[in-house]
């Protein structure tokens, strides 16, 4: 079944950008205001941060490796962040999440909150930096159906803002031309499956095999100096594994596209769009240009 379309209302009231950002959605009673670190003190200033909320702390992907991630919830969301500031590194960009109305309280941000971090945990798609699991608040039947109902819309902004950390591997199809194709990856003598998750998300299988010698010209290249430190990273964090004549995936793991995914496998310079293949022969170049539809 092709999914629904749906809408979020940015906006930029410094009118830049990639500066602090309010996110809504039609009909939704949540507001979130999502900003670089560097703009701590201009978000600080916003009426909607220092109310009862939930936040992520996160730093920019760099390609190499899963983000960290932080997440919390307060009864004044900035006297929060504030303290994360002098107390946590890592982060370089935040997202708090209130309410225009007076029916989001502590409870609601409590049970948000350890909802997110089971969904972290459980989509294993970032280093979550919280090291203690809360206790799941006892709320009333209805409050928790609207703490869901928010949560989904939350997670809708938290991805139209760039976080993927809490995207499901196992998102239902869209119908998409490309999202339904399995590829497959024969070189140098390795074997390897994906599928395309979404427009910047390609997904190597587990089980997949990976060459355990890069070529000279690929450790050697400047160009390549991102692949082979995220080759570097899949080796010392075990998603490249085994004993035998090739790497193995130990699990799916989430390339930020068809090229990252092939250097890493094959270490050597990549042509994804002519060595990934369909079941039937068609190249991942041919697919996504809609050939022989």
């Amino acid at each position: 079944m092709a999914t629904r379309g749906f809408s979020v209302r940015l906006y930029f009231p410094d009118g830049d950008p990639q500066g602090l950002k309010v996110v809504e959605r039609p009909g939704w009673t949540g507001q979130g205001v999502a900003f670089p670190r560097l703009l701590l003190a201009i978000a600080r200033r916003r009426e909607e941060v220092n109310r009862t909320g939930v936040y992520v702390l996160w730093e920019r992907e760099d390609g190499v490796g899963f983000p960290r991630i932080y997440i919390g919830q307060s009864d004044n969301v900035m006297t929060r962040l504030l303290s994360h500031d002098s107390q946590k590194d890592f982060w370089t960009d935040a997202a708090a999440f209130t309410s225009k109305d007076d029916h989001f309280n502590s409870a609601h941000a409590r049970f948000i909150e350890s909802e997110l971090i089971r969904i972290a945990k459980a989509r294993a798609r970032s280093d979550l930096q919280n090291r203690n699991e809360p206790s799941v608040p006892s709320i009333s039947e209805a409050d928790r159906a609207d703490a869901y109902r928010y949560l989904d819309d939350m997670l809708t902004c938290l991805e139209v803002l760039g976080l993927t950390a809490f995207r499901s591997l196992t998102t239902e199809s869209s119908g998409d031309l490309v999202q339904d194709e399995l590829f497959y990856l024969n070189a140098r003598g390795i074997t390897a499956t994906a599928r395309v998750e979404s427009a910047n998300e390609f997904v190597v299988l587990k089980d997949s095999q990976a060459h355990r010698t890069p070529v000279p010209s690929f450790l050697e290249r400047p160009e390549f100096r991102g692949e082979v430190a995220r080759r570097r990273h899949l080796i010392e964090e075990r998603v490249f594994a085994g004993e035998g004549e090739h790497y193995v995936l130990s699990r799916d793991y989430v390339f930020s596209s068809p090229s990252a995914a092939t250097a890493a496998l094959t270490g050597r310079s990549p042509s994804p769009y002519q060595e990934w293949k369909t079941k039937d022969g068609r190249t991942l170049g041919q697919v996504i240009r809609g050939d022989d539809q």
